[in-house]
């Protein structure tokens, strides 16, 4: 049993997913160069890939090093296999230079094992409710659309802008769009475009409908991610969707400041070059931040009190 194969089967065994789902992961996202595993007996008991992102970092671009299937055969957990796999994870990031480790706890108290293993909560998340009004909203010269999947690069290109307009965001390269869009369809979701009158791209929403076997009045609607070039579109967007949906309201995640992800500098060199080098009139000292522990120096960075980084659409 190859590789591949054997780290499938560990993903089946540790998180349930619907076989749709493995296919797609392990067609288009797994790649054996980013997976690192333990093996006892010659098979693979613990095993995570490094996902490559780019994120928008105080005016540039860095390097992210996402984590992602975490995991452990349930017969051999308990013995610090994870922990044993970090470090060496943390040593081949540093061997690829990779700016900051990035990843989201599967589960609440995980949050607590990761800032042992020097990760700090460093991208955030609001949910906002939208109820469609009574009064509707009239942009005549705005279409909503449902683009069927392969996108055009014209979709890409607007998706691509509007994240880079945020100041601490993982981006997606047009690959992971296209992954993004297929899981969506496998959970009956999908993505929807505003256009003007001369068909250019002016919004984008994600969504995901929720109890799909409810009853009409129960029914939910999940705006995995929104973007718009105003708030009459914005607006418009929402009650389209709400309208499409038969439904009356929607979930909408936004940045916000309720802890999602979690962030680990790894390239310690760089990073405090780079954020002295945005500093006018820095607070610290090189030599204060060279001798912080990992997690502070983290928090430090990353903007902690700004609570600015985000992260979404991760296909994990």
């Amino acid at each position: 049993m190859d590789k591949k194969e054997q780290i499938v089967n560990l993903w089946r065994t540790c998180f349930g997913d619907p076989e749709a789902f493995i296919s797609l992961y392990f067609d288009r996202v797994y790649k054996d160069e980013n997976t690192l595993t333990i093996e006892k007996g010659g098979r693979i008991v613990s095993a995570l890939q490094i996902i490559p992102y780019t994120m928008t970092y105080l005016g540039t671009e860095i390097s992210v090093g996402y984590l992602s299937g975490v995991c452990t055969a349930p017969e051999e957990r308990g013995q610090g296999l994870i922990r044993q796999l970090l470090q060496e994870t943390f040593e081949e990031m540093e061997r690829r230079e990779i700016a900051i480790s990035a990843l989201i706890p599967a589960d609440p108290w995980l949050f607590d094992y990761y800032r042992e293993q020097g990760y700090t909560e460093a991208f955030y998340y609001s949910e906002e409710t939208y109820i469609r009004p009574n009064t509707p909203v009239q942009l005549p010269k705005i279409t909503v659309i449902q683009p069927e999947v392969p996108t055009t690069d014209e979709l890409f290109a607007y998706f691509n802008h509007k994240l880079h307009e945020r100041p601490s965001c993982i981006l997606h390269s047009q690959d992971d769009f296209i992954t993004i869009l297929r899981d969506l369809q496998l959970d009956n979701g999908g993505m929807y475009a505003a256009l003007d009158e001369n068909e250019k791209v002016v919004g984008m929403a994600f969504a995901l409908p929720l109890e799909a076997d409810a009853a009409p009045s129960d029914k939910k609607l999940f705006i995995k991610e929104l973007l718009y070039d105003s708030e009459e579109i914005k607006e418009l967007l929402l009650q389209e969707l709400t309208l499409r949906n038969n439904v009356s309201q929607a979930t909408v995640k936004t940045p916000g400041t309720l802890p999602m992800g979690m962030a680990r500098v790894i390239n310690t060199k760089h990073m405090i070059h780079l954020w002295l080098s945005k500093q006018h009139e820095s607070p610290v000292s090189q030599k204060d931040l060279e001798q912080m522990d990992c997690q502070t120096l983290t928090r430090l960075l990353m903007g902690y009190q700004g609570k600015m980084g985000y992260m979404n659409l991760m296909l994990d």
